[in-house]
């Protein structure tokens, strides 16, 4: 699972430019891994900046992860030759990048890419906007 333990995010402008850039970084391990019996804790820092400088976030937290002892020596290896297991990365990616965007859109700001759930006003079909 996902642990979420320290969650900063500032809205840095009150005015929105017409066009932003954001910038992602998710440093995974971002410290020393732990195990503890049959669970790896694998630490994470998440930045989420924009330019020009509307929004930072930061999430820091942990991958944990259980299994037998083959699969966790495997996983800790990978790990050891900086070659974190891309099922790790992509579920942790995947998790951290909603949370960004959630709060970014309770911050007022336009997120990065299309939030779920939201429909867009034009249709596409066939690359004509009808």
């Amino acid at each position: 699972g996902i642990r979420v333990i320290s969650l900063s995010a500032e809205r840095l402008s009150e005015n929105i430019p017409g066009k932003i850039q954001y910038s992602m970084q998710l440093s995974l391990p971002s410290g020393e891994v732990r195990r503890i019996k049959n669970k790896i804790n694998i630490p994470f820092i998440y930045t989420l900046s924009s330019s020009p400088p509307i929004i930072n976030v930061t999430i820091r937290g942990f991958v944990d992860i259980t299994g037998d002892e083959k699969t966790l020596s495997t996983i800790l290896d990978q790990i050891r030759y900086k070659k974190i297991p891309q099922y790790v990365f992509q579920t942790a990616f995947q998790y951290i990048v909603f949370e960004a965007l959630y709060v970014v859109r309770e911050l007022g700001i336009p997120p990065p890419i299309p939030m779920p759930g939201r429909e867009r006003k034009d249709k596409q079909f066939f690359g004509e906007v009808v």
